[in-house]
């Protein structure tokens, strides 16, 4: 069949514009192949080589296309590092722990153990004595604890008494309570990082990378460039720094994500410094050439940046973070745009002002949303066809989920009352903005999408519950019936099998018994004719000895 050549080379634009790194042959064989052209050899051997390719595509190359995939990757990789001039530091990190009703005492035991005060603290004012107090008489607040250093370090700073345990490569540490309603006290830990755990994600970015072929579940094979391979190393450092947070909490003052099973959504944050541009500056190029890509890409809508003093800017990224990195937040902050006067005062403490108090209610948002998964998990595991064999497991069940739940229903009902005007958390939470959505939209304020969010949240938790115990009470009424019912009806079933074994038992000795009966019957029966005969005999006898006389 022959093909004009006008539609030669308008299949061939068009094939070029869909795959351009394909090259010339493999372009004339597809057009070949979809006008039922015969192979030709040099057709056949391209794709016996790329069958071979398929099955090994690490080690034999597909042809043209791996040599420019390769230089193009050897460009994305170049421009994806990071220049010294730019100095990427990650300076802190913050991990938030939420007690609620159920860790109060755990609260209580740590605090005193730690036996952590303020600076130039007096007897009995310490963080033990606040949380008592605030858990009985709330009055609202916080407790700066301020710094917290590694065990024997405590000359090193003048009036610090407190100390704990730290993490690998953490230098000390920033803490402060909060108490958010009468039931619910959060801890906020910022953990400065040292020199060599600063650099963590520079290092990543400019270390080299080759991309490699991985084949999917179906069979088909993938390129993985060094943007992909660059985002999976960031990806695994944050949850190894969020991983040591938690455990860090777990040992010194465990609470309700650390208790829960719930430590991989640990309310987290870390905050990313740069020379220059922050990291959520755009700029010109190729995407998979952009080291601020590979970090974070947020929507511009999702940018919150402060209006205090410091240019302080953070993304919570709720929709386009991955499930394992759920309540995470990212801060950026550019030096070079700092105030004069603010650029000799210590980085990590003015940031730390900022998010504080931001972070305890974004974590209480995060507890919310905990104790609603885990209703709706319970709520479907009961849902399951249960057997006769798992009945008193649901059972066990039920009252394990109100045993863990007695008093999450007021702690939910403070929080709700506490967001419930508008405006209540402004004189708590820092003032940050995000662009607006048109230009006649309001401006946006995080404190308040903040406050609508957890009405919003803990009012469907309040429903949701109250419908769930009321589903959970009558579910274990029901079983607990069905049991009774069941056991009654299995000992009725023994009572009839005890009869019915009894009776063939009876059966079965009845012989040997009824010949021993007849014998004993037969003894006595010999007996009292004996006893009869001779009493005969013996009146026979006296009547003849008294004719004899008479």
């Amino acid at each position: 069949m022959t093909v004009p050549l006008n539609e030669k080379i308008e299949i061939m634009s068009k094939i070029k514009e869909k795959a351009p790194i394909f090259d010339q042959d493999e372009a004339q064989d597809d057009i070949d192949g979809a006008h039922g052209t015969p192979y030709s050899i040099s057709s056949i051997l391209r794709r016996l080589r790329f069958r071979a390719h398929w099955l090994a595509p690490n080690l034999i190359p597909n042809s043209l296309k791996d040599h420019v995939a390769l230089r193009l990757e050897r460009e994305y990789d170049e421009g994806s590092r990071i220049s010294e001039e730019i100095e990427l530091r990650a300076r802190a990190i913050w991990g938030v722990e939420v007690f609620g009703p159920n860790e109060s005492q755990q609260l209580y035991t740590a605090l005193k153990r730690l036996r952590w005060a303020q600076q130039f603290a007096e007897e009995g004012d310490d963080a033990l004595a606040w949380v008592q107090k605030q858990r009985s008489y709330f009055t609202g607040g916080w407790f700066d604890l301020g710094v917290v250093t590694r065990i024997g370090q405590q000359k090193k700073f003048v009036g610090i008494t407190s100390q704990a345990e730290m993490p690998e490569g953490v230098k000390h540490a920033l803490v402060r309570l909060h108490q958010i309603c009468p039931t619910i006290t959060c801890i906020v830990v910022c953990f400065v990082l040292d020199n060599k755990f600063e650099k963590c994600y520079e290092e990543n970015l400019n270390r080299k990378r080759t991309g490699y072929y991985k084949r999917g579940k179906l069979g088909w094979v993938r390129r993985i460039g060094p943007y992909e391979i660059k985002q999976e190393d960031i990806h695994n450092q944050r949850i190894k720094l969020r991983q040591s947070v938690s455990n860090w909490f777990s040992r010194t003052i465990p609470g309700y994500f650390t208790n829960s099973g719930a430590a991989h959504s640990l309310p987290f944050a870390e905050l990313l410094c740069t020379a220059g541009d922050d990291v959520f500056t755009e700029h010109q190029g190729p995407v998979y050439s952009n080291w601020r890509r590979i970090l974070t890409s947020p929507w511009e809508y999702e940018i919150w940046k402060s209006q205090g003093s410091t240019p302080l800017r953070f993304v919570d990224g709720q929709f386009h973070w991955p499930k394992e990195l759920r309540n995470f937040l990212v801060a950026g902050l550019s030096i070079s745009s700092l105030p004069e006067e603010l650029r000799e005062r210590n980085i990590v403490h003015l940031c730390d002002e900022e998010l504080t108090s931001v972070l305890p209610y974004f974590a209480i948002l995060g507890y919310l949303k905990e104790i609603s998964r885990e209703l709706k998990l319970t709520r479907e595991e009961l849902h399951v066809k249960k057997s006769r064999s798992r009945t008193l497991r649901s059972i066990t069940r039920i009252q394990q989920y109100f045993d863990r739940n007695a008093g999450v229903p007021p702690a939910v009902r403070e929080i709700c009352k506490s967001v419930e005007r508008p405006g209540s958390l402004d004189r708590y939470v820092s003032k940050f903005t995000a662009p607006k959505f048109g230009e006649t939209a309001p401006v946006r304020y995080f404190a308040e999408e903040l406050r609508e969010h957890l009405h919003q949240t803990a009012m469907t938790l309040l429903e949701d519950e109250s419908s769930a115990r009321e589903h959970f009470e009558q579910l274990a009424s029901i079983l607990s019936i069905k049991e009774s019912i069941s056991a009654q009806r299995w000992m009725g079933l023994l009572t009839l099998v005890a009869l019915v074994v009894a009776g063939l038992s009876l059966a079965a000795a009845w012989p040997d018994r009824w010949d021993t009966k007849i014998r004993s019957i037969n003894e006595k029966a010999q007996i009292l004719l004996e006893e009869i005969q001779s009493q005969d005999m013996r009146d026979t006898t006296g009547q003849t000895t008294e004719a004899d006389e008479s």
